[in-house]
Protein backbone atom coordinates (compact mmCIF):
# COMPACT_ATOMS: atom_id res chain seq x y z
CA UNK A 1 0.00 0.00 0.00
CA UNK A 2 2.86 2.34 0.34
CA UNK A 3 4.07 2.17 -2.65
CA UNK A 4 0.53 3.17 -4.36
CA UNK A 5 0.21 5.92 -1.73
CA UNK A 6 4.12 7.17 -2.67
CA UNK A 7 3.08 7.07 -6.57
CA UNK A 8 -0.08 9.10 -5.57
CA UNK A 9 1.66 11.60 -3.78
CA UNK A 10 3.83 12.53 -6.85
CA UNK A 11 0.80 12.31 -8.81
CA UNK A 12 -0.48 15.57 -6.55
CA UNK A 13 2.61 16.81 -7.15
CA UNK A 14 2.33 17.29 -10.28
CA UNK A 15 -0.68 18.10 -10.81
CA UNK A 16 0.24 20.94 -8.29
CA UNK A 17 3.06 21.35 -10.99
CA UNK A 18 0.82 21.99 -13.96
CA UNK A 19 -1.63 24.02 -12.40
CA UNK A 20 -0.78 25.73 -9.10
CA UNK A 21 -3.79 27.73 -8.86
CA UNK A 22 -6.00 24.26 -9.06
CA UNK A 23 -7.61 22.59 -6.09
CA UNK A 24 -7.37 19.50 -6.86
CA UNK A 25 -3.79 18.74 -6.60
CA UNK A 26 -3.76 20.60 -2.96
CA UNK A 27 -6.86 18.47 -2.58
CA UNK A 28 -5.07 15.29 -3.48
CA UNK A 29 -1.66 16.06 -1.87
CA UNK A 30 -3.18 16.55 1.58
CA UNK A 31 -5.65 13.76 1.23
CA UNK A 32 -2.78 11.07 0.67
CA UNK A 33 0.00 12.47 3.08
CA UNK A 34 -2.93 12.26 5.76
CA UNK A 35 -3.34 8.72 4.63
CA UNK A 36 0.46 8.36 5.30
CA UNK A 37 -0.19 9.58 8.80
CA UNK A 38 1.80 12.75 7.79
CA UNK A 39 -0.77 15.43 9.52
CA UNK A 40 1.40 18.52 9.67
CA UNK A 41 2.93 17.90 5.99
CA UNK A 42 -0.93 17.66 4.88
CA UNK A 43 -1.40 20.89 6.31
CA UNK A 44 1.22 22.92 4.93
CA UNK A 45 0.03 21.62 1.46
CA UNK A 46 -3.75 23.01 2.52
CA UNK A 47 -2.83 25.91 3.38
CA UNK A 48 -0.17 26.19 0.15
CA UNK A 49 -2.77 25.72 -1.57
CA UNK A 50 -4.94 28.41 -0.06
CA UNK A 51 -2.12 31.20 -0.69
CA UNK A 52 -1.93 30.16 -4.36
CA UNK A 53 -5.89 29.75 -5.27
CA UNK A 54 -7.68 32.35 -5.96
CA UNK A 55 -10.45 33.60 -3.83
CA UNK A 56 -13.18 33.42 -5.82
CA UNK A 57 -13.16 29.96 -7.04
CA UNK A 58 -15.50 27.58 -5.49
CA UNK A 59 -13.47 24.60 -4.58
CA UNK A 60 -11.56 27.34 -2.47
CA UNK A 61 -13.70 26.28 0.48
CA UNK A 62 -13.42 22.78 -0.10
CA UNK A 63 -9.61 23.53 1.06
CA UNK A 64 -9.96 25.30 3.64
CA UNK A 65 -12.57 22.72 5.05
CA UNK A 66 -9.94 19.96 4.79
CA UNK A 67 -7.33 22.92 6.81
CA UNK A 68 -9.78 22.82 9.75
CA UNK A 69 -10.38 19.38 9.85
CA UNK A 70 -7.09 18.47 10.00
CA UNK A 71 -6.39 21.33 12.45
CA UNK A 72 -8.59 19.98 14.76
CA UNK A 73 -6.76 15.98 14.10
CA UNK A 74 -3.28 17.65 14.62
CA UNK A 75 -4.67 19.26 17.33
CA UNK A 76 -6.50 16.34 19.32
CA UNK A 77 -3.07 14.46 19.22
CA UNK A 78 -1.35 16.87 21.52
Amino acid sequence: MDGKLEEAAKDAKRMIKLDEKSVPGYLRAGKVLGLMGRWEAALGVYRYGLERVPEGDKQREVCLCRVVGVVGLVVGRY
